[in-house]
């Protein structure tokens, strides 16, 4: 069966900093007609850094949307242009302080392509040395050190509610337990 859908008209509805919106008129492969709200969003990467299962780090920050202060792994947007490596690098750098030793790609999601392309590359960052953090003007975060036995609780008892978090602590327990 075809699956496609043909573009058969495209509105940008807004243009913003981070993110644009667009409204699709689809032809459906059984001929009908529909739209589509498409958020259109730069790449981004998801670090996870750590020294040993018993030293992994997360940031706290608040976010807006949720109202609320979540927990994270460190993650930015790649510049156009940049490197994704490059771009891990310095996001991590920028929000945590810290540089590694060791760099490990670990895949890449699209976290909610019903409405949005947002592909999102991780990364686990190991041997870290502590340096100083370059935040945004706009962002306020902590650094926080806890174990992975504690992050996969975390996860799994709903105190991590971030998505991309869930993913890299997976990854993580994976790097270290197969």
């Amino acid at each position: 069966m075809n699956f496609e859908e043909k573009t058969i008209e495209s509105k940008r509805l807004f243009s913003g900093r981070i993110l644009d919106v667009r409204l699709e008129t689809v032809l459906l492969p059984g001929g009908g007609m529909s739209t589509r709200e498409i958020v259109e969003h730069k790449p981004a990467v998801v670090i996870l850094p750590f020294n040993s299962k018993d030293e992994v780090f997360l940031i706290r920050q608040y976010r807006k949307p949720l109202d609320s202060v979540i927990w994270e792994a460190p993650a930015g947007m790649i510049d156009d242009g940049e490197d994704i490596l490059a771009a891990a690098k310095r996001e991590l750098k920028e929000e945590t302080g810290f540089s590694a030793r060791a760099w490990h790609y670990v895949g890449k999601v699209y976290p909610a392509p019903g409405f949005c392309n947002e592909l999102l590359h991780f990364y686990l960052a190991e041997g870290l040395d502590k340096g100083l953090t370059d935040f945004d003007a706009d962002e306020y975060i902590e650094t926080e050190k806890l174990s992975l036995p504690v992050l996969m609780e975390m996860v799994l008892d709903g105190r991590i509610v971030d998505a991309k978090t869930h993913i890299a602590a997976c990854h993580l327990e994976r790097f270290f337990y197969g």
